[in-house]
């Protein structure tokens, strides 16, 4: 009925080497002016984070950003990883499943790079989920089994235990009920050995459901009532409302209509208290389906309504969901536009400098050019008259020696 986080029990650092559940949140704020290294503040954010799991999304968030902050700022790599691990989680509870697969990716190639096993084993258990949510069931079970190879290897039950748990429900998902079933026997036994009582819980829960599907509603019910005396022990509400759904639909599936409204009707009471909005719209339906069957047709119109009105709040959600992705990738599409139009600008702006340039210089290489040409046609003409001037005083010279020899001669 659910798929599990891995909780990572154990911090490297000393001080923070207590399970989150022994230390209040007073304490762990309290805490905060007492250390002194900012490595250790990041680690106990990080622990605070993480008591808000499964509790307050926006808290989650909150804690993780400041102790990301401050890893980024003292480069402090596996703080890094468990701040982006613990707002994977964060987000993951506001369903918004690409940022939370996102933050996950990036703790995953900072953990892969510093070689830390159990950071890793967590990561790929946790991807497997959001691939989960998003119905990608192949690609989930491909991460559970390499976390699991290395849960196995390091023999860690509680990590084996939940692996198994999720993998058990990505076979239910793929209609490969008898597979589910096998995982989900596996993890019993460790799950009794750890004496996690709402672990044992859903896996009876699970096993029972796994046997609904394959229509033996017989069987699933004998794990229903083990879990339900187990839920009710503990008082674990999500389970109760749960178990009280599944029973539900058994009995209808037995064609015991009343007896499944009374359970049907206790898993809405229970479901609105709890505020869990899937158990109350699978109600809806179970019990619309028992009224028709007991002819109480009105009150399976009522029913019915409420499914409907349901599931058209729930439909509008996740358009107003799709509508901001829309938005948002609209945004970041014209962000990117703007920055291709200032980019080509300045291609453009280089290319006219460098075309003005290219003017620049050609002008100034035929300037050179031609004061050469006018400078060498400077000289040549000197060099000619000197030549004609010589030749001239030359001829003189030869004239002059001539009339000389005349007188001479005569």
């Amino acid at each position: 009925m659910r798929y599990f986080f891995l909780v990572l029990v154990l911090i490297v650092t000393p001080f923070l080497a207590v399970r989150v559940e022994s230390q209040s949140l007073k304490d762990l704020f309290e805490r905060l002016d007492t250390v002194s290294s900012d490595s250790g503040k990041v680690l106990l954010y990080y622990t605070i984070s993480r008591a808000y799991w499964n509790k307050n999304a926006d808290s989650i968030l909150l804690m993780s950003r400041k102790g990301k902050d401050i890893a980024e700022k003292i480069h402090y790599e596996e703080g890094l990883a468990l701040t982006q691990l613990s707002m994977g989680v964060g987000y993951d509870l506001k369903e918004d499943y690409p940022d939370a697969l996102n933050c996950y990716l990036q703790a995953l190639r900072i953990s892969e790079k510093s070689g830390k096993e159990e950071l890793i084993a967590n990561l790929y258990n946790d991807i497997g989920i959001i691939y989960s949510a998003m119905a990608e069931y192949n690609k989930a079970k491909e991460y559970y089994l390499a976390s699991l190879g290395i849960a196995k290897k390091n023999a860690d039950s509680y990590q084996t235990a939940v692996l198994l748990i999720n993998l058990a429900e990505s076979f239910k998902n793929t209609g490969e009920y008898d597979s589910a079933i096998v995982y989900n026997n596996l993890a019993l036994p460790l799950e009794v050995k750890l004496k996690d009582s709402a672990n044992i819980a859903t896996v009876l829960l699970n096993i029972g459901d796994n046997y609904n599907k394959k229509d033996q509603p017989e069987k699933g019910l004998g794990y229903f009532r083990k879990c339900m005396t187990l839920a009710e022990r503990i008082h674990d509400e999500e389970n109760i409302a749960w178990v009280n759904l599944s029973m539900a639909q058994s009995y209808l599936q037995e064609g015991k209509a009343s007896v499944s409204c009374r359970y049907a009707a206790t898993a809405l009471e229970t479901a609105r208290r709890i505020s869990f909005t899937r158990i109350v719209k699978e109600s809806y339906f179970v019990l619309y389906s028992d009224c028709r069957r007991l002819g109480n047709f009105a009150k399976a119109l009522d029913y019915r309504n409420l499914e409907i009105a349901l599931k058209d709040s729930l439909y509008n959600i996740e358009k107003d969901k799709e509508i901001k992705k829309l938005e948002s990738g609209i945004e970041l599409e014209k962000k990117q536009h703007e920055i291709d139009v200032l980019n080509r600008d300045k291609l453009i702006q280089q290319q006219d400098i460098a075309n003005e340039r290219q003017k620049h210089i050609m002008f100034i290489a035929g300037a050179i050019f031609f004061g050469m040409g006018a400078f060498f046609l400077f000289k040549s003409n000197q060099e000619k008259e000197r030549l004609n001037r010589q030749l001239k005083a030359q001829n003189e010279e030869i004239l002059r020696q001539n009339e000389m020899l005349e007188e001479l001669l005569s």
